[in-house]
């Protein structure tokens, strides 16, 4: 008897995305593109705090493919070096934007310390 592998949870067999897929994936990208714009009609600050949300989402979701957590220490400092970093440059402050950046990836490099492991956090923030 010839059994065929079950295809993966997301029901695909292949990286080319299903044809139902498409119209689900057009229509996330309108309602997001829409999101976008309306803060950016809003005011600065409110595009600002939607970069801030998505940093937090983007490393939660980044720590739980390359480290298997759901929120860490790392996902953490992400998160407020996304945060701090678009505020300094909304607030036209670039130096201190790269300051920050470094300053995060050296508590993250800190924190990698016992598992050796820099690449992956690293490039996470970047």
């Amino acid at each position: 008897m010839n059994e065929r592998a079950a295809p993966p949870a997301g029901g695909t067999t292949g990286t080319k995305p299903q044809s139902s897929e498409v119209p689900k994936r057009l229509a996330s990208a309108l309602v997001l593109a829409a999101v976008a714009l309306g803060a950016v009609l809003a005011s600065p600050w409110t595009f600002l705090l939607l970069v801030i949300a998505g940093g937090a989402i983007v490393s939660w979701e980044w720590g739980r493919l390359t480290r298997g957590t759901r929120f860490d220490a790392i996902a953490t400092i992400q998160t407020a070096a996304v945060a701090v970093i678009a505020l300094l440059v909304a607030l036209a402050q670039p130096g201190l934007a790269l300051f920050a950046l470094a300053a995060a990836i050296v508590f993250i490099c800190l924190l990698c310390l016992k598992s050796g492991t820099f690449a992956w956090p690293v490039a996470g923030l970047l």
